[in-house]
């Protein structure tokens, strides 16, 4: 797939456009982004700089993916239907030479930098949208920065070298979805392949066959069935970002408890059959291991604290399994890491793992690791 791809849709001007139009204004304001070697032009269509978050669509275009297919995008496609739900488009030009299918996807890098530094994004990530070349450039920054991005659509789009065909691993926790013509028989074909090699994945994308329409299908005009399927992915992340809330609120009542010496709520927390792994190599323990081991802590009113200063929450693509690490802060050993995974029970998260280790230096590795030897009575190498 990725080797026809490339010979047949890198090119500049692969995309014909059409007549329709929604009939939005055609004058838009176009910024500059200062870059290495020149600068970034892109459009803001929508309140930018609005009070509270707003969902935002990082709008790719097609063939040369100048000023004009901008434009083009933005009265067919984008700017009537997003003003119309609340999105703001972010629009930008590739510079010339550089397509966003090839090595003009790390312009996009900066060009989100000053988007989180303008605008609250709902979610914390734009939704990615590309079109025809628009939409290889789209799955190539998908693929290589996926923390960056809350969603995907080409329409249409797809990988665009063997290479990201390899990586698709990389998009199984993102909404996908690819809009194509029925008649626009390559494409179909690469999307098609697509979703399959996705599906093998776990992931659950997309693909809407628009059938008896070529290349630049007239049902999406307007961008209402485009939008339609944003607003899934925007329900999608909401509820992603409630569970991680729900997950780190776990945490946080999970150190709560233990400082509060609160056995009865510290233990609640555990899955039936949770694991605690504790700093020594030995501390392996069940729920019931554990709870007897705290006993006498905890009924004495001796606790542990351990404040979280940093946090990553990960999610399955069911929701039914969160994996997390956490840099905390402890008064007599300084900075520790806790990691683990939980587990929705019902509606409630469960720990199902929870491992307690201090971070080694990489310079005080080798002194540390020959003193344990020697305090295990091993011989070095």
């Amino acid at each position: 797939m990725g080797a026809m791809i490339d010979a047949r849709f890198l090119g500049a001007g692969c995309l014909v456009v059409g007549s329709f139009s929604s009939g939005v204004a055609e004058e838009w304001e176009w910024r500059s982004l200062p870059l290495d070697g020149g600068a970034l032009e892109y459009v803001v269509a929508g309140a930018l700089e609005a009070d509270g978050e707003a969902p935002v669509v990082l709008g790719l275009p097609p063939g040369a993916q100048d000023r004009g297919m901008v434009e083009w995008c933005l009265r067919n496609y984008w700017a009537s239907e997003a003003a119309a739900r609340g999105f703001v488009v972010v629009a930008p030009a590739a510079r010339p030479g550089r397509p966003f299918a090839g090595e003009g996807w790390v312009d996009l890098l900066p060009l989100l930098d000053e988007i989180e530094r303008t605008v609250a994004i709902e979610g914390g990530r734009p939704h990615l949208v590309g079109v025809s070349n628009g939409g290889l450039g789209a799955f190539r920054l998908a693929i290589e920065r996926p923390d960056r991005v809350a969603s995907l659509c080409g329409t249409p789009g797809m990988p665009a070298r063997p290479e990201e065909v390899a990586r698709l691993d990389r998009l199984a926790l993102l909404p996908v979805a690819m809009f194509v013509g029925g008649e626009d028989a390559a494409w179909r074909r690469g999307a098609e392949e697509t979703r399959g090699r996705l599906a093998a994945l776990g992931a659950t994308p997309r693909l809407v066959v628009l059938e008896g329409e070529g290349h630049v299908p007239p049902s999406l005009a307007g961008g209402e069935e485009l939008f339609a399927w944003l607003e899934t992915a925007r329900e999608r992340v909401r509820a992603e970002a409630a569970a991680k809330a729900a997950v780190a609120a776990v945490l946080d009542d999970f150190h709560a408890a233990a400082a509060a010496a609160d056995g009865a709520r510290y233990f609640s927390h555990f899955a039936p059959d949770g694991v605690f792994l504790g700093t020594d190599a030995a501390e392996r323990w069940s729920v019931p291991e554990f709870r007897a081991y705290a006993a006498p802590y905890f009924d004495a009113g001796r606790g542990w604290t351990y404040v979280a200063t940093e946090r990553h929450v990960g999610l399955s693509a069911d929701g039914g399994t969160a994996w997390f690490d956490e840099r905390l802060h402890n008064e007599k050993y300084g900075e520790v890491r806790g990691s683990g995974a939980l587990r929705r029970i019902g509606e409630t998260w469960r720990i199902a793992q929870y491992n307690l280790a201090f971070p080694v230096p990489n310079d005080l590795a080798p002194d540390l690791v020959e003193r344990i030897r020697a305090a295990d009575g091993e011989d070095g190498e």
